[in-house]
């Protein structure tokens, strides 16, 4: 796992016991204060096996290569609570985690605002059977169509009803790719194969907060509505090393972090420059690069702000507003009050004061995801036209 000196140090603080802190931690632009208002160790959390919990526990391998949206932990009740994988939960009213849902969820996702929470569940032998809450009704979430468990991976798209979903074929890819609407029951998709590149979906990644991209293998963007697909050849590529690169290339990067609308991109580079970088997808430019913030895991709901390990940097500039922070990923909340990190340690909650704005933005639902209906091609009209009279002289 890559990370800075000081993050490595965070990493090897210890904590006993769950603890409620009232440590103030000021942005060094006067923006506001952050408090660690929860620290919940690690070793306090346990698995269906009774073993402690760990960061590959959380973040397995293999997804830790396509982002982190498929943390399996995040903030559910609109911002109000954090789900901490394995049916726990943490209000963050109160100290002291509770077993809310069954132990045996897994594949959990939690939709962008925070309401909806989308699992699997173990009912016996082999088979499995889908789980999906509505964390703020507190009822379960009843879709018209529904998600199938046998999907190795799923996105839930931020519209709360939308998801993209994604069998794994006898050739280790994902076949029949689509996005199914649950209310509608209105079904697109892109296919497998990337036709730009010849390369087939390893992962369905997650979607953009604002809906209209699909992220996939953690660096490709598809448009939702046509299902085209965009690749960007400046920060990431297929080509080997000693193939000429193109003119913009700022170097590959096996994941990325996008804003709402995926018009900035977030990543570190490699493998011989570990800088992290904010790249300006829609004007082709880089917005700036530093080799000493530590990598992204998440940009704030305004954009405004990215999470680097133990900093929350501003997007546009790379400088630091909150310093000393703990843990290696985040996640920040959909009301923008609060952040959830994790390292191998412990999860870490900070919140802003209650009577302060909202720094990091409020998390907008877009609208119920739709396919791009084909423009009606008009037929020519087999009528005669009508001929005017012939005036007699």
């Amino acid at each position: 796992m890559r990370s800075s000196s000081l993050c490595s140090a965070l990493v090897r603080m210890t904590t006993a016991c769950i603890v409620c802190l009232s440590g103030m931690i000021s942005a060094a632009q006067g923006v506001g204060t952050l408090t660690l208002l929860h620290t919940v160790p690690l070793s306090e959390l346990k698995d269906m096996d009774g073993q402690a919990i760990t960061l590959t526990n959380i973040s397995p391998s293999n997804d830790r290569e396509v982002g982190v949206s498929t943390l399996k932990f995040g903030f559910i009740s609109g911002g109000k609570a954090v789900y901490l994988g394995r049916g726990r939960v943490l209000e963050l009213s109160k100290p002291g985690v509770e077993q809310r849902y069954s132990a045996s969820l897994k594949y959990e996702r939690i939709s962008k605002d925070g309401r909806i929470l989308y699992a699997t569940k173990a009912s016996g032998g082999l088979s499995e059977e889908y789980f999906a809450w509505d964390t703020l009704l507190n009822v379960p979430f009843i879709a018209k169509g529904r998600i199938p468990t046998s999907s190795v991976e799923i996105a839930l798209h931020p519209d709360g009803v939308t998801y993209a979903k994604g069998y794994l074929g006898v050739s280790h890819y994902l076949e029949d790719v689509a996005i199914i609407n649950t209310i509608s029951g209105a079904v697109g998709g892109p296919s497998s194969k990337n036709p730009l590149t010849g390369d087939f979906v390893h992962s369905i990644t997650q979607f953009s907060d604002d809906g209209h991209y699909l992220v996939v293998d953690g660096t490709t963007l598809i448009d939702t509505h046509t299902f085209k697909w965009l690749t960007m050849p400046e920060v990431t590529t297929n080509k080997k090393p000693w193939e000429e690169k193109e003119p913009n290339y700022i170097g590959d990067s096996k994941s990325f972090v996008f804003n709402r609308d995926a018009s900035r991109v977030a990543g570190k580079k490699g493998p011989n420059d570990w800088s992290t970088f904010v790249w300006d997808r829609v004007n082709k430019k880089s917005l700036w690069k530093d080799p000493m913030v530590s990598e992204p895991s998440a940009f704030s709901p305004n954009g405004q702000y990215l999470y680097c390990c133990d900093t929350i940097n501003e997007t546009a500039t790379g400088k630091a507003i909150f310093e000393n922070l703990k843990g290696l990923l985040g996640k920040f909340s959909p009301d923008g009050r609060s952040l959830v990190t994790v390292d191998d340690e412990a999860f870490y909650i900070y919140t802003l004061p209650k009577d302060s704005e909202p720094i990091f933005g409020v998390f907008q639902k877009p609208e119920p995801w739709s396919p791009l209906k084909p423009a009606k091609q008009s037929k020519p009209s087999t009528r005669k036209p009508l001929q005017k009279p012939i005036k007699k002289p």
